[in-house]
């Protein structure tokens, strides 16, 4: 598809077609079907760092090459740390998430609160250790790592829970358990979509490309360059790209969608609106965001239902179909977005699985 190329006015999606060929029924495994071998192994990374090591020293000469080179890997290091820590405080919410669900299934019928008879306290008590720890393991480690410094209220809130999860079992009082299980969704609700624009702000703001082309040019000018070294680094620069490619995605999945529910009022008003903005701007949005889908084997659903909402405001369809289309299109959307979410999180975590054998890297330059 050219980018530049005008909208159809009219008819069938042509030129600026949203569907894409082998895409129609496809749908994204809920693990995601985004390359899954990410990056350097830590094998190649060691075999890396092994060659560095072997020519330190050698020269002075080599020694001021290293020392060119230092600044940058540092920094990436420093860049891979916050995202490490982001990353461990989102995953340990998500445990406090299915530990609070699982306690609440036992006391809830549905939407309703058993009733206090109906309660066997000594069966919930597997669902309170595990929420107990669960929310321990996160507090202790707010404690530790550089960024929880500026957590106290975080660390409170949780302390508080922790606090009123074992006053309402020493009590058996049912209303301080629902409370505090009320209390941890909270939490949640504030925290989870905190840590993860959080780590999303710490993936922007590291530059894996350009370690990568630092690397190489460190080890061309050592002579570094055997197939086992030459494999790490173009696996490294592969990575480089893709998170690049998966993040611009992400941005452009959630601007999709900030506009649909701008123009979503529309449909209850003027539905003519919707299919001129729809075909002066949404409609190309959509095509290039399923060529970028497409680009990284993220086929989905997407188009479909995007061609079956043009198809309806095309051909003047009752507003209640259209309101139908739209809908289908906003959950299909979103579905995707939230793999390519999950997705961006994975790669967070093999970089963190990275920073050992990086840092060895670096720890084989000499400081001077």
């Amino acid at each position: 598809m050219n980018p530049a190329s005008k909208p159809a006015e009219s008819g069938a999606l042509n030129v600026d077609s949203i569907n894409l060929p082998g895409s129609q029924g496809a749908i994204i495994a809920p693990s995601g079907t985004v390359t899954q071998n990410f990056g350097p192994t830590v094998e190649q990374l060691r075999a890396l760092s092994e060659a560095f090591t072997q020519q330190a020293g050698n020269t002075q000469n080599q020694r001021v090459v290293f020392s060119e080179f230092r600044g940058v890997i540092e920094a990436s290091r420093q860049q891979i740390r916050p995202m490490s820590d982001y990353k461990t405080a989102h995953d340990l919410l998500q445990e406090i998430e299915l530990s609070g669900r699982a306690l609440r299934d036992q006391v809830y019928e549905g939407d309703q609160l058993l009733s206090a008879p109906q309660i066997r306290w000594r069966a919930l008590m597997g669902g309170r250790n595990e929420l107990t720890h669960r929310l321990r393991e996160l507090r202790e480690f707010l404690a530790q790592c550089p960024f929880g410094a500026n957590e106290t209220s975080f660390g409170d809130d949780l302390l508080r829970a922790e606090t009123e999860l074992a006053a309402a079992f020493e009590t058996r009082d049912l209303v301080r358990l629902d409370g505090t299980i009320q209390l941890v969704a909270e939490i949640l609700g504030s925290q989870l979509s905190r840590m993860n624009d959080r780590l999303i702000g710490a993936l922007d703001a590291f530059n894996l490309v350009q370690l990568a082309i630092t690397l190489r040019a460190l080890a061309g000018r050592l002579g570094a360059n055997s197939a086992t070294s030459i494999a790490a680094l173009d696996s490294l620069d592969a990575a480089g790209r893709e998170l690049a490619s998966l993040r611009a995605l992400h941005d452009e999945l959630q601007q999709l969608d900030n506009e649909l529910r701008n123009l979503e009022t529309l449909l209850w008003g003027d539905v003519g609106r919707f299919r001129t903005r729809w075909q002066s701007r949404l409609k190309r949005r959509f095509a290039l965001a399923l060529d970028h889908l497409a680009a990284l084997q993220l086929l989905s659903r997407l188009s479909v239902v995007a061609e079956a909402l043009d198809a309806a405001l095309q051909n003047a369809v009752a507003p209640g179909s259209v309101v139908d289309s739209f809908l289908e299109v906003r959950s299909e959307l979103l579905q995707v977005f939230n793999r390519v979410d999950r997705d961006l999180r994975r790669r967070c975590e093999a970089l963190r699985d990275a920073d050992g054998p990086l840092g060895a890297v670096l720890d084989s330059l000499p400081r001077n």
